[in-house]
């Protein structure tokens, strides 16, 4: 039975950061990029993590590297003091926005980029010029895991179901539209009949699933047919452009990406869809730091002005 080495004081704290890297990327050569080492001071790294534990830890699978099961038994813990250290040291320390150098990741949908990170970029470097933005997809099954290991440090998305750790603010509601051509049946005569007799396109960064307004339209028992599946509203306008499609979509976007084009307009759903609501989501480690209650803050006065 593999015996953990009893002194602590003979490990080195920066070696729990590469294993909590390493970890979560699964990749030596991302855990150097991420962490700006060489591939081979990782290695080294995990040799001393492996001669401390008398275990492997990780094992090559394939192009991964895959926790042993001890690995995978002491990973939350570290992960978990590793952030509140960060957290620790952050709130010691006083944040400067003007003298940070640091990696400022927020999780949001495509389909919100366009619209939301340019504004938002121009206020952060206002205030950070030195800062990094990163602009990053969510993957909803592990937001609150990647919220907790510092993977993201904010994140925006539409409700979703309340998570222990996870802090979660209301930012903004918009009510839906449907766009077609400004021909469209739909458009000069949005009834319910022309509405579903349509043919759709529809936006999902998935191949295959329900869609945003999927729920609502089925609660009201409106089916609809799907005739194309795109990755992001920019995109699906542009297929409106050149089909019979017809697309439904928040309101609050469409105006932005629409501009004053006049090949498209865009009139009320047919029948009462309740408004999407999105919300800014953050580790509740974070909650009390300077650095992240001023990021917050920023995404809540850039979303106050854009939407």
């Amino acid at each position: 039975m593999n015996q953990i080495h009893p002194s602590f004081e003979r490990l080195d704290l920066n070696l729990l950061k590469v294993f909590e890297v390493v970890y979560r990327e699964r990749s030596l050569s991302r855990a150097a990029d991420v962490l700006s080492l060489t591939p081979s001071a990782i290695s080294h790294a995990l040799r001393r993590l492996r001669d401390h534990f008398g275990d492997p830890l990780f094992e090559r699978v394939g192009h991964k590297m895959a926790p042993t099961p001890l690995c995978n038994r002491i990973a939350d813990d570290v992960v978990l003091e590793m952030a509140r250290l960060r957290a620790m040291m952050q709130r010691w320390g006083h944040f400067d926005p003007s003298q940070s150098m640091g990696k400022l990741t927020l999780g949001m949908p495509d389909a919100l980029e366009s619209v939301f990170l340019p504004e938002l970029a121009q206020t952060v470097f206002a205030a950070a010029p030195k800062i990094t933005l990163v602009s990053a997809a969510i993957q909803r099954r592990s937001l609150g895991l990647d919220l907790h290991a510092g993977k993201i440090d904010v994140a925006i998305d539409v409700n979703m179901p309340p998570h222990l750790d996870v802090l979660r603010r209301p930012l903004f509601r918009s009510e839906w539209c449907v766009i077609a051509r400004s021909d469209h049946p739909a458009i000069r005569t949005p009834t319910l009949s022309n509405y579903e007799n349509a043919h759709h396109t529809v936006v999902s960064s998935r191949s295959f699933g329900a869609v945003l307004e999927e729920q609502a339209l089925a609660e009201r028992s409106i089916h609809r047919n799907v005739q194309a599946r795109c990755q992001s509203y920019m995109s699906a306008i542009s297929v409106l452009a050149q089909t019979n499609l017809v697309l439904t979509m928040p309101k609050s976007l469409a105006q932005h990406l629409l501009g004053t084009r006049s090949d498209l307009s865009m009139v009320p759903p047919p029948v009462d869809v309740p408004d999407l609501a999105l919300f800014m989501y953050w580790h509740k480690n974070q909650d009390s730091d300077t650095r992240s209650a001023w990021i917050r803050d920023a995404i809540t006065t850039v979303a106050a002005d854009v939407f």
